[in-house]
Protein backbone atom coordinates (compact mmCIF):
# COMPACT_ATOMS: atom_id res chain seq x y z
CA UNK A 1 0.00 0.00 0.00
CA UNK A 2 2.91 2.39 0.65
CA UNK A 3 4.03 1.94 -2.99
CA UNK A 4 0.59 3.09 -4.16
CA UNK A 5 0.76 6.08 -1.83
CA UNK A 6 4.19 6.98 -3.23
CA UNK A 7 2.91 6.75 -6.80
CA UNK A 8 -0.09 8.95 -6.00
CA UNK A 9 2.15 11.45 -4.21
CA UNK A 10 4.39 11.58 -7.28
CA UNK A 11 1.31 12.09 -9.46
CA UNK A 12 0.14 14.97 -7.29
CA UNK A 13 3.63 16.45 -7.31
CA UNK A 14 3.68 16.10 -11.10
CA UNK A 15 0.36 17.93 -11.26
CA UNK A 16 1.89 20.84 -9.37
CA UNK A 17 4.81 20.94 -11.81
CA UNK A 18 2.73 21.12 -14.95
CA UNK A 19 2.44 24.89 -15.08
CA UNK A 20 1.70 26.67 -18.30
CA UNK A 21 4.27 26.72 -21.04
CA UNK A 22 4.22 28.35 -24.42
CA UNK A 23 6.15 25.45 -25.90
CA UNK A 24 4.42 23.12 -28.33
CA UNK A 25 3.94 19.56 -27.04
CA UNK A 26 6.72 17.21 -28.10
CA UNK A 27 6.46 13.53 -28.68
CA UNK A 28 3.49 11.47 -29.74
CA UNK A 29 0.05 12.87 -30.30
CA UNK A 30 -3.41 11.60 -30.97
CA UNK A 31 -6.59 12.94 -32.40
CA UNK A 32 -9.89 12.02 -30.83
CA UNK A 33 -13.20 12.39 -32.58
CA UNK A 34 -16.26 13.56 -30.71
CA UNK A 35 -19.48 11.57 -30.76
CA UNK A 36 -20.92 11.11 -34.26
CA UNK A 37 -23.72 13.40 -35.38
CA UNK A 38 -25.41 14.62 -38.53
CA UNK A 39 -23.91 18.10 -38.20
CA UNK A 40 -21.12 19.64 -40.30
CA UNK A 41 -17.49 18.75 -39.63
CA UNK A 42 -16.58 19.14 -35.99
CA UNK A 43 -13.34 20.25 -34.45
CA UNK A 44 -11.44 17.23 -33.16
CA UNK A 45 -9.29 17.16 -30.07
CA UNK A 46 -5.58 17.53 -30.57
CA UNK A 47 -3.93 15.47 -27.81
CA UNK A 48 -0.18 15.09 -27.37
CA UNK A 49 2.31 14.06 -24.71
CA UNK A 50 4.32 17.15 -23.72
CA UNK A 51 6.62 15.78 -21.01
CA UNK A 52 7.41 12.41 -19.49
CA UNK A 53 9.04 11.86 -16.13
CA UNK A 54 10.54 8.40 -16.55
CA UNK A 55 10.56 6.52 -19.84
CA UNK A 56 7.65 5.89 -22.18
CA UNK A 57 8.12 4.78 -25.77
CA UNK A 58 6.53 6.53 -28.76
CA UNK A 59 3.87 3.86 -29.34
CA UNK A 60 2.81 3.96 -25.69
CA UNK A 61 2.66 7.77 -25.82
CA UNK A 62 0.29 7.57 -28.79
CA UNK A 63 -1.91 5.01 -27.05
CA UNK A 64 -1.92 7.03 -23.84
CA UNK A 65 -2.82 10.29 -25.61
CA UNK A 66 -5.76 8.58 -27.33
CA UNK A 67 -7.00 6.96 -24.10
CA UNK A 68 -6.82 10.18 -22.09
CA UNK A 69 -8.43 12.18 -24.92
CA UNK A 70 -11.37 9.74 -24.89
CA UNK A 71 -11.99 10.39 -21.17
CA UNK A 72 -11.53 14.15 -21.44
CA UNK A 73 -13.73 14.36 -24.55
CA UNK A 74 -16.48 12.52 -22.69
CA UNK A 75 -16.49 15.29 -20.10
CA UNK A 76 -16.18 18.18 -22.58
CA UNK A 77 -18.96 16.85 -24.83
CA UNK A 78 -21.31 16.04 -21.96
CA UNK A 79 -20.66 19.25 -20.04
CA UNK A 80 -20.21 22.01 -22.59
CA UNK A 81 -21.03 20.99 -26.17
CA UNK A 82 -24.12 20.04 -28.13
CA UNK A 83 -27.76 21.05 -27.94
CA UNK A 84 -29.27 23.07 -25.11
CA UNK A 85 -31.08 23.68 -22.84
CA UNK A 86 -30.41 20.60 -20.76
CA UNK A 87 -30.84 19.88 -17.09
CA UNK A 88 -28.94 16.63 -16.45
CA UNK A 89 -25.13 16.60 -16.52
CA UNK A 90 -24.49 13.38 -14.62
CA UNK A 91 -23.23 11.55 -17.74
CA UNK A 92 -20.56 14.26 -18.22
CA UNK A 93 -18.75 12.91 -15.17
CA UNK A 94 -18.65 9.22 -16.13
CA UNK A 95 -14.86 9.49 -16.57
CA UNK A 96 -14.37 10.91 -13.05
CA UNK A 97 -13.70 8.98 -9.86
CA UNK A 98 -16.71 9.07 -7.48
CA UNK A 99 -15.08 11.72 -5.27
CA UNK A 100 -14.12 13.98 -8.18
CA UNK A 101 -17.55 13.53 -9.78
CA UNK A 102 -19.23 14.60 -6.54
CA UNK A 103 -17.01 17.66 -6.29
CA UNK A 104 -17.66 18.58 -9.94
CA UNK A 105 -21.43 18.18 -9.50
CA UNK A 106 -21.30 20.63 -6.59
CA UNK A 107 -19.78 23.21 -8.97
CA UNK A 108 -21.91 22.74 -12.08
CA UNK A 109 -21.70 26.43 -13.04
CA UNK A 110 -17.97 26.00 -13.67
CA UNK A 111 -17.77 22.37 -14.71
CA UNK A 112 -20.72 22.48 -17.19
CA UNK A 113 -22.92 24.93 -19.08
CA UNK A 114 -25.69 24.60 -16.49
CA UNK A 115 -25.58 28.31 -15.55
CA UNK A 116 -26.18 29.39 -19.16
CA UNK A 117 -28.14 26.40 -20.43
CA UNK A 118 -31.46 28.27 -20.57
CA UNK A 119 -29.89 31.08 -22.66
CA UNK A 120 -28.19 28.99 -25.36
CA UNK A 121 -29.46 26.63 -28.03
CA UNK A 122 -26.18 25.08 -29.17
CA UNK A 123 -22.49 25.05 -28.29
CA UNK A 124 -19.91 24.03 -30.90
CA UNK A 125 -16.17 23.66 -30.37
CA UNK A 126 -13.78 25.90 -32.29
CA UNK A 127 -10.63 24.62 -30.54
CA UNK A 128 -9.94 21.46 -28.53
CA UNK A 129 -6.47 20.61 -27.26
CA UNK A 130 -4.97 18.48 -24.52
CA UNK A 131 -1.30 18.49 -23.50
CA UNK A 132 -0.17 15.61 -21.27
CA UNK A 133 2.48 15.57 -18.56
CA UNK A 134 3.12 11.94 -17.72
CA UNK A 135 4.67 10.07 -14.81
CA UNK A 136 5.99 6.72 -16.06
CA UNK A 137 7.42 3.83 -14.08
CA UNK A 138 8.98 0.88 -15.92
CA UNK A 139 7.56 2.02 -19.28
CA UNK A 140 4.02 2.32 -17.84
CA UNK A 141 2.16 5.56 -17.35
CA UNK A 142 1.07 5.73 -13.69
CA UNK A 143 -0.21 9.30 -13.57
CA UNK A 144 -1.17 12.05 -16.00
CA UNK A 145 -1.84 15.76 -15.72
CA UNK A 146 -3.81 16.89 -18.77
CA UNK A 147 -3.78 20.59 -19.60
CA UNK A 148 -7.06 21.27 -21.38
CA UNK A 149 -8.05 24.13 -23.68
CA UNK A 150 -11.57 24.19 -25.11
CA UNK A 151 -13.01 27.17 -26.97
CA UNK A 152 -16.60 27.01 -28.15
CA UNK A 153 -19.24 29.26 -29.72
CA UNK A 154 -22.76 29.42 -28.35
CA UNK A 155 -25.94 30.34 -30.20
CA UNK A 156 -29.17 31.64 -28.71
CA UNK A 157 -29.79 34.59 -26.38
CA UNK A 158 -26.20 34.30 -25.09
CA UNK A 159 -24.28 34.01 -28.37
CA UNK A 160 -20.52 34.23 -28.30
CA UNK A 161 -17.27 32.50 -27.50
CA UNK A 162 -16.49 30.76 -24.22
CA UNK A 163 -13.19 29.21 -23.13
CA UNK A 164 -12.53 26.41 -20.65
CA UNK A 165 -8.91 25.94 -19.54
CA UNK A 166 -7.12 24.17 -16.74
CA UNK A 167 -5.74 20.85 -15.63
CA UNK A 168 -7.17 17.42 -14.97
CA UNK A 169 -5.30 14.83 -12.90
CA UNK A 170 -5.83 11.26 -14.08
CA UNK A 171 -5.04 7.87 -12.61
CA UNK A 172 -5.14 4.41 -14.22
CA UNK A 173 -8.42 2.58 -13.68
CA UNK A 174 -8.41 -0.96 -14.99
CA UNK A 175 -7.91 -0.71 -18.76
CA UNK A 176 -8.63 3.04 -18.86
CA UNK A 177 -8.17 6.30 -16.98
CA UNK A 178 -10.22 8.28 -14.46
CA UNK A 179 -10.09 11.95 -13.54
CA UNK A 180 -9.43 12.28 -9.79
CA UNK A 181 -8.67 16.00 -9.56
CA UNK A 182 -9.17 19.21 -11.51
CA UNK A 183 -8.38 22.91 -11.56
CA UNK A 184 -10.58 24.53 -14.23
CA UNK A 185 -11.22 28.13 -15.27
CA UNK A 186 -13.91 29.57 -17.49
CA UNK A 187 -14.08 32.88 -19.34
CA UNK A 188 -15.78 34.53 -22.26
CA UNK A 189 -13.28 34.47 -25.10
Amino acid sequence: MSALAAVLACGIALAGCSGGSDEKPAGGGATSTPSPSAEPAKVTTQAAVATVTGNLGAARRETLAAAVAKVVDGWLDGAYLGDFPRADYKAAFAGFTPGAAGKAQRDLALMTNSAISDRITKAEATKRSISLDVLSVKQRAVGVTATVDLTFETTGALAGAQEITGTLDLTPDGAGWKIFGFDISRRQA
